[in-house]
């Protein structure tokens, strides 16, 4: 309640003088629209097309490190892309148990879990 009691003027200042970590509310519309911080001007973010087809703003590794190249922002990857990579390394199922898997449509890879959905 003591902070609902404040004006927003206030409040901002006395965040700002403690460094608080703190943002106004905005949407992601807005915040891409109107914070250049969330933009292609700020070095961390860039443009990259999805498989999809999409084009949008991604960011990268926050930090700089001594020495090394910054490495592009890659897309996310598509959705069952790692579905046998997983079944077979991290669960240590075989070949064949994957295949039933996929089968019996329980798993599928990235064809056809975009096709359904």
């Amino acid at each position: 309640q003591r902070i609902g009691a404040r004006h927003f003027e206030n409040l901002a200042e006395a965040f700002d003088h403690h460094a608080v970590c703190w943002g106004e509310y905005q949407t992601v519309r807005e915040a891409l629209q109107k914070d250049f911080r969330l933009s292609a001007a700020n070095p961390m973010f860039e443009c990259i097309s999805h498989p999809s087809g999409e084009t949008y703003i991604a960011a990268g590794f926050p930090g700089i490190m001594s020495g090394a190249e910054r490495t592009p922002v890659r897309p996310a990857p598509r959705l069952g892309v790692h579905t046998d990579e997983i079944l077979a390394g991290e669960l240590g199922l075989p070949e064949s148990e994957i295949g039933r898997l996929h089968d019996a449509g329980i798993v599928a890879g990235p064809e056809k879990a975009l096709a359904n959905g």
